[in-house]
C-alpha cells in the first residue's frame, strides 16, 4: 500500500491591489505542513515569512499582516492594508517541497498622459504627500 504525497491543493495567483486594500494569497494543502517564503521585488534573497511551528514573523503581525488558517490545510496570507513595501513574489510551499510562487503588485493613485506627437511622457503621482514627481522622457 503507497501513502499518497502531500500536494497544494489551492496555489496563490499573481494579485494587484491599490495602496491601502486588502490582498488575500491563497493556499491550502492536504499534507501536514505549510510555509511562505517572500522575496521582495527590491531584492533577490528569499526569506522565510511563516510556518506552521513558528507562526508569522513577528515584524509582519506588526504590518497587518496574518495568516488565515483552518483544519482543512488552508493557510492564506492576508494583508489587511497592503502597502508598497509588500510587494514582491510570495512563494506557498508544503512539506513535501511542492511549491508555487506569486507576485502581489501594490499600486500607488496615478495618472499618466502620453503624446505621441511630441514624443513626450508625462507622469504623475499622486498620493497623500501630492505630486511626487514628473518625468520627461524623449
Amino acid at each position: 500500500m503507497q501513502l499518497a504525497s502531500a500536494e497544494l491543493l489551492e496555489r496563490p495567483r499573481n494579485t494587484a491591489v491599490l495602496r491601502g486594500d486588502r490582498a488575500v494569497l491563497y493556499c491550502s494543502t492536504n499534507g501536514s505542513s505549510l510555509h511562505w517564503k517572500f522575496t521582495s521585488t527590491n531584492a533577490s534573497k528569499q526569506y522565510f515569512i511563516y510556518d506552521e511551528r513558528q507562526g508569522l514573523k513577528p515584524s509582519l503581525s506588526r504590518r497587518n499582516v496574518s495568516v488565515q488558517r483552518d483544519t482543512n490545510g488552508q493557510h492564506h496570507l492576508v494583508f489587511a492594508t497592503a502597502q508598497l513595501y509588500d510587494a514582491g513574489t510570495y512563494t506557498c510551499q508544503d512539506g513535501d517541497g511542492d511549491a508555487h510562487a506569486a507576485w502581489l503588485a501594490v499600486l500607488g493613485q496615478f495618472a499618466c498622459d502620453f503624446y505621441r506627437n511630441y514624443s513626450i511622457l508625462r507622469v504623475k503621482v499622486e498620493g497623500r504627500g501630492g505630486e511626487r514627481g514628473e518625468g520627461v522622457k524623449d
